[in-house]
Order: C-alpha cells, then sequence, then structure tokens
C-alpha cells in the first residue's frame, strides 16, 4: 500500500482537482492523508466530501505551516511506501501503477515532472532512460548537476527511510534539508524519465513570491546544506558553496526590510560567512562579489544600499537583482 499525504491550506480552488487525480489513479491499494492545516476557506469541507471513500483519511489541525502537515501527515501513515502530492499540483493516472512495477528492491522511484503555469509549461526529467544508481551517485546528481532535485513530491520513497527524519517547521524551503538525508538513508534509487507529477506555479505562491522572510528561509536552507557537504569533498564543498553565494546575492538587499529581531542572528551569520568566502568568488559576476562584498561588512547602510541597487535594476532590466 502506497500513503499519499496532502497537505492544504486554504486550498479550494485546486484541492478538488489534486485528490481527484489521486483517486483516479490505476493503482488502487492507496491510503489518502488529508491534512487540513486550519484552512479558513471551504477546503476542510471539500476534503469531508471524499470521506465516502473508505481510503481517504481527513485530519483538521490548527495552522503550523506545510512542514507541520507533512510531519503530522507522516505519523499518521499505514503503507509500505510514502508518496507526496501538494494541493495545487496533480498526478497522472499510472503514477503509482508505473512506480510499482518499476522500483523492485529499490528505496527510492524518481520520476520527471510537468511545471505548469500561466506562460508555459516546462518539462523536465531525472533521465532519457530507466536507471538504477546507488546513493553515492543519487547525491552527487542532488548537489553538482541538479539531475535529481530536492522536492520531495516527484519521488516514491520506502516508509523506513523516515525513521528519525522529518520536515523542518517554520521554514519555506523545507525540502532542502530533508531530501539529502532520505537519499543518504536509501541503498538503491530507481528513476524513470516518465513525466508523472504536474507542478502547477500559481502567482503569489509562498517560494515563488520574493520578500525579505522567503529569502532568508533560502540562504538558511542552502547554508545547511553547505554545512552537511563542507566536508565530503572539494566538489560538494563548491557546489554548495556556490548555493550560499547566489542566495546571499538575494537575500541581502531584501533584510533591511525585516525587523531586527527577526534578522539579527542570520545577518550576523552571513556577515561572517561572506567574510570568510570573499576571497572564493573571483568567477562570479560583478555584482555578485559587490553585495557579497557589502554583506561582509554586515551594516544596515549596506543592505540599504544593495536594495537600492536591486530598485535601480528593476527599473533598467527585466530580471531583479533579488
Amino acid at each position: 500500500m502506497i500513503s499519499v499525504i496532502v497537505p492544504f491550506f486554504n486550498a479550494e480552488k485546486t484541492l478538488h482537482r489534486c485528490i481527484d487525480s489521486i483517486l483516479l489513479q490505476t493503482y488502487e491499494d492507496l491510503e489518502i492523508l488529508l491534512v487540513d492545516d486550519g484552512s479558513t476557506d471551504n477546503s476542510g469541507r471539500i476534503a469531508e466530501e471524499y470521506k465516502s471513500d473508505t481510503r481517504i483519511k481527513v485530519f483538521h489541525k490548527e495552522n503550523g505551516g506545510l512542514s507541520s502537515a507533512r510531519n503530522y501527515g507522516l505519523e499518521k501513515t499505514n503503507g509500505a511506501y510514502i508518496s507526496f502530492v501538494d494541493a495545487d499540483d496533480w498526478i497522472e493516472a499510472r503514477t503509482f501503477e508505473t512506480v510499482l512495477n518499476s522500483i523492485w528492491d529499490s528505496d527510492i522511484c524518481g520520476f520527471g515532472r510537468s511545471t505548469d503555469s500561466p506562460k508555459a509549461n516546462k518539462i523536465w526529467r531525472p533521465v532519457t532512460r530507466v536507471e538504477i544508481i546507488d546513493n553515492k551517485e543519487a547525491v552527487k546528481r542532488l548537489i553538482l548537476d541538479g539531475s535529481i532535485k530536492h522536492a520531495v513530491w516527484d519521488k516514491v520513497y520506502k516508509a523506513e527511510l523516515f525513521e528519525g527524519i522529518r520536515f523542518p517547521e517554520g521554514h519555506n524551503y523545507e525540502d532542502f534539508y530533508v531530501t539529502h538525508k532520505i537519499i543518504h538513508a536509501a541503498q538503491r534509487i530507481v528513476l524513470l524519465p516518465n513525466i508523472f507529477y504536474h507542478y502547477v506555479q500559481n502567482k503569489g505562491s509562498i517560494t515563488h513570491t520574493l520578500s525579505a522572510n522567503n529569502n532568508l528561509d533560502l540562504w538558511m536552507a542552502c547554508h545547511d546544506l553547505y554545512e552537511a557537504y563542507k566536508g565530503c569533498g572539494k566538489e560538494y564543498e563548491q557546489a554548495c558553496l556556490n548555493s550560499c553565494i547566489n542566495s546571499i546575492y538575494r537575500t541581502w538587499g531584501t533584510l533591511f526590510l525585516l525587523k531586527s529581531e527577526c534578522r539579527q542572528e542570520q545577518v550576523k551569520k552571513i556577515a561572517s560567512f561572506a567574510k570568510h568566502h570573499c576571497e572564493e568568488i573571483v568567477d562570479q559576476k560583478p555584482q555578485i562579489r559587490l553585495v557579497l562584498h557589502l554583506a561582509a561588512t554586515g551594516t544596515k547602510w549596506s543592505m540599504f544600499f544593495a536594495y537600492c541597487m536591486n530598485k535601480m535594476s528593476g527599473l533598467l532590466h527585466p530580471n531583479k537583482f533579488y
């Protein structure tokens, strides 16, 4: 049995599509956990309407964020495998049948996705043909070339992999903290070229909204990954370092907008990190080098200067600095 965890918050416009896509699976031995994270719209009522299907379990909890809802779902699962589907998204009908026919003695099955947006759909595949790899190769693809993504929803997992692993609550880039740990716990990973998951990008979604808090969360996630891999070889350390540098580039100017108590600890950490690594960014673009040197000062005026750079860039160019 596959336990499918669907966390949702105020998703009345998309929840029907999401749940229906799971119920239409050609593989039917499912446990579908709908976790209502304190919705204030009709989402909770919509979820209740599906309880006539005995595979559906509905849980209502106080709002705690996506990680909290996923963790709640993990505590309630009974399946041998676990999958995640976010309430904005949907999956193809043969997803779970194909996965279970392919996973065999592997611990994780990853597959392709379609990023659906109002402008255009973008297809991404982890491989061009079926591949079975070990966890070392999977970590390499996750960290170095990005052919395995950090998202948890384009994969199906053996349930035992989540023993002792939970999503960090209070963060927007929660998958960054978890995926590499799950891959480490796995022995074999099978990758499929099939496009099964439809990742729907809505205007205003959390991880695509440029805000000070969101950018700060990105920095914290990248720094956590850097701490995890900085002693694992030069290639891994440099890749994670580049992610940190790019996140500082996005973050520093927006920190000017945060209240002092929200930014104080991370500002010190960013400044210390930037100061320590300034000499390692000679190959970066001039504006990235400038922002990193500004961050190394740790001063509010440097945040303001970077903030003004962002505003000016927005006037002169279609793509902003942050």
